[in-house]
């Protein structure tokens, strides 16, 4: 019997069945020359069951049927095509002797497959491949090492705890706060409330109240005009830092007429300096570069690097690491080749003539500790000519990134000038380039777009030729005016950091000292869609490349601060992020974690249904008035109902009704009892047609 690859998607399992060699394409699987079969999951083939399809009664939203804690938890196939793929994969495991799980070497990937796996009560113990490479040589290199599939399989029971933990939040706090802050007319949206979602649009909305609330304050430097014997001119500043800022006009005005006309010697420094290449890309600063310099969404970059990936013209993107391991040392000269022979990177070869390596880049103590090494360049050749035009940036700049890792410091020279005139200390400094090194790699590439400051004015480049020592006189000083600036938007990239460095947002020093041992809100493969998520339930929209918090964005924040402010805390989800990476390091418990959500959403739900100081929002976002809105709520039965069910569970006669009937039975008016875990009609109903069935007995007519 042969062995069956299970991978994550059609294309991953063509080129795992290419490594191996093809002997016959079937419908959902290949045959290769060694007997063995390649299958695939198209992403995820289950999801979790939706509450109405453990009972229909659940389906309204209301108070009666929350919270909803499902024991246990149900999943079932996406869609018909995930169906259909699932037969073939069970149809598959029954020629099998033996499974490789070959999925993304990541917890979402382990569970792509053990979901599958489960779903089908498989009982071996699979073994695992574990690449990051798709080109022929990684898989290659993979297959020849493969893993026990028990070391990784406790990322799949992180991955489920998460999907859990997910599917309780986000349907019992969902549909819970918009009870409570929608207001009951036509259109009006609702309020999503999810682990990750939520504190992440907390610290927009925050930032956002910041600015609103800002108030500009004056604070005032001084100009000076610096003559040397000479001849040689030189502006000249006195600026404090922030902290030390001057905010007495009279105060300025005394130092500014201390200075004026007063000489001294001018202390010059200049010191050679250099700066090594930056870090390698991790998918965090991927998608931060790409939204500075191209303006792409952080999930428009992960779909494309992807692509890439798929392509297998990229190593794997959803890392945070940000280096290589030492063994990939021995691939620079096959991929150097590769990116040199491009048209747009040619240039570069006399500086690659003689490529350096360096700690920061290969170091598989770091490498080590990251979820996949750094985003890099495989050793397959890419032609530019069969990549789209954005495929193409994404792709180059990561080779730049990876040429510039291998080239010189770049080298400049710092210079700074300081007189003290009347006492007053004045500073100028500028910087003078002397070796481009390896920002020559990024010569052509849009510019980051940076923020100004009044920090811009501390470099100015090359300065006048004056000696230290030299006398300088401060013939003319200018009081200059100037305003604090408020605090910037976000922009994707600027989120994407500040959800990776959530610590920093954080004023409590326990909870920020532990957070800093976290990996912050959610995680690489996860914040994109975060973002998109916030956008497309618009709370959040994009204003010139900033976001901005809607009406409604801030209205859920405002209200949450007062009733359940731990959905809004990115400590909070922080620490669940944590409690997961316990459980994939085996150090945890998936049933113990999902048990401590439940009774903390248990808690919620009480505490918000009787919360009775909360706004409430219009369809259009707007705060309306509560008793007003609640007045003039459509009239319905949905109070009969509530009370028609309470009363089945209540007073209702059980029915056995089999599981494949259960739809019958919900057609007939039966309601499901999920605390005696049994089906249940109420006193009044007609009991004919389940007595029929087979459903009630006899002995229950009366």
């Amino acid at each position: 019997m042969p062995t069956l690859y299970l991978t994550e998607k059609p294309d991953q399992g063509r080129k795992i069945a290419g490594a191996i060699g093809v002997a016959s394409k079937a419908d959902g699987h290949i045959v290769c020359k060694d007997g063995s079969l390649v299958t695939w999951c198209f992403g995820h083939l289950l999801e979790t069951a939706m509450p109405e399809e453990y009972d229909e009664a659940l389906k309204p939203w209301r108070w009666e049927t929350l919270p909803f804690i499902p024991a246990p938890f149900r999943f079932r196939p996406k869609n018909g095509g995930a169906a259909k793929q699932i037969k073939v994969i069970a149809s598959l495991l029954k020629k099998a002797t033996d499974v490789v799980v070959a999925t993304d070497a990541d917890r979402e990937g382990e569970m792509i497959a053990w979901e599958v796996l489960v779903h089908l009560k498989y009982q071996g113990n699979p073994r695992r491949l574990w690449i990051a490479d798709l080109t022929p040589e990684g898989i290659r290199k993979g297959l020849a090492a493969l893993r026990d599939g028990a070391e990784t399989k406790p990322l799949y029971f992180a991955a489920l705890a998460r999907c859990c933990a997910d599917f309780m939040v986000g349907i019992n706090m969902t549909r819970g706060v918009t009870i409570k802050l929608r207001a009951p007319e036509k259109g009006a949206r609702p309020f999503s409330i999810g682990r990750v979602q939520t504190p992440t649009l907390a610290l927009v909305v925050r930032l956002e109240r910041k600015i609103r609330n800002f108030k500009p304050e004056a604070y005032y430097e001084l100009l000076a005009h610096v003559d040397t014997a000479t001849g040689k001119q030189v502006k000249m500043r006195f600026a404090p830092p922030p902290e030390k800022r001057i905010m007495d006009a009279d105060r300025i005005e005394r130092g500014r007429a201390q200075a004026e006309g007063q000489s001294g010697p001018i202390q010059r420094q200049t010191t050679p300096k250099k700066t090594a290449p930056p870090e390698l890309y991790s998918l965090t600063k991927l998608q931060g570069d790409c939204n500075s310099r191209y303006g792409f969404s952080a999930d428009k970059t992960l779909k494309l690097a992807q692509e890439l990936y798929e392509k297998a013209v990229l190593t794997y993107p959803r890392t945070d690491g940000t280096v290589l391991f030492e063994e990939h040392q021995e691939r620079i000269p096959q991929i150097l080749s590769n990116l040199l022979a491009l048209p747009d990177l040619k240039p570069l070869s006399g500086e690659l003539a003689k490529p350096i390596v360096r700690k920061r880049h290969y170091d598989d103590a770091k490498a080590g500790k990251a979820s996949h090494h750094a985003i890099v360049p495989t050793l397959k050749p890419c032609d530019l000519a069969d990549l789209t035009d954005e495929q193409a940036k994404v792709y180059l700049l990561v080779a730049r990134s990876y040429l510039a890792a291998h080239m010189a410091d770049y080298e400049y020279l710092a210079t700074s000038m300081i007189l003290k005139a009347g006492g007053v200390p004045f500073r100028v400094g500028g910087s003078v380039p002397t070796a481009l090194g390896w920002k020559m790699a990024f010569k052509g590439v849009p510019e980051e777009t940076q923020e100004s400051s009044e920090e811009d004015e501390s470099d100015q480049g090359e300065l006048p030729d004056i000696k230290d020592g030299e006398i300088g006189t401060a013939t003319k000083v200018e009081t200059v005016k100037k305003m604090t600036k408020e605090p910037t938007r976000f922009t994707e990239k600027t989120l994407l950091a500040a959800m990776e460095n959530v610590a920093k947002y954080v004023e409590d020093e326990a909870a920020r000292k532990r957070l800093k041992e976290t990996s912050g809100l959610g995680t690489v493969a996860t914040r994109a869609a975060i973002l998109e998520t916030l956008k497309q339930r618009k709370f959040i929209e994009t204003k010139k490349k900033k976001l901005v918090p809607t009406d409604s964005g801030m209205g859920l924040i405002a209200a949450l601060e007062t009733a359940l402010p731990s959905y809004a805390d990115p400590v909070q989800t922080a620490l669940w992020e944590d409690y997961l990476e316990q459980i994939a390091a085996g150090k945890a418990s998936t049933k113990d974690f999902i048990g401590h959500i439940a009774g903390q959403i248990k808690r919620d739900v009480a505490h918000l249904k009787g919360a009775n100081d909360l706004p409430m929002f219009s369809a259009s976002g707007q705060q309306v008035d509560r008793k007003a809105a609640m007045a003039a709520r459509p009239k319905g039965n949905g109070s009969d109902w509530a009370k028609r069910r309470e009363e089945t569970i209540a007073k209702g006669r059980p029915l056995k009704v089999p599981y494949e009937k259960r739809e019958e039975a919900k057609s007939l008016g039966a309601i499901w009892n999920p605390d005696k875990k049994a089906w249940m009609i109420h006193p009044d109903t007609d009991p004919a047609p389940f007595v029929e069935r087979g459903w009630l007995g006899a002995d229950q007519e009366s």
